[in-house]
């Protein structure tokens, strides 16, 4: 099984992870993440792929909820 960090590096448009905490809710995980994009992305685009590291998971590892940061790459 993939970790968190390679499901979120696998995905369009996300060029790092910053950080990754999770924590227990239950029988199930609660994941607050930052994540790097494109630094000349709008801020609809930046949203979208924010909503893909959501859904990938929640879909992939049964994580019941993703707070996810956006933060800039200047790199």
């Amino acid at each position: 099984m993939k970790s968190y960090k390679e499901t979120i590096q696998s995905l369009n448009g996300v060029k790092g992870v910053k950080e990754i905490r999770a924590r227990n809710y239950g029988n199930s995980a609660v994941v607050d993440v930052v994540i790097l994009v494109n630094s000349s992305l709008g801020i609809s685009a930046a949203h979208d792929i924010s909503s893909n590291v959501e859904d990938a998971l929640m879909r992939e590892h049964d994580v019941f909820d993703v707070h996810v940061h956006v933060e800039p790459n200047t790199f």
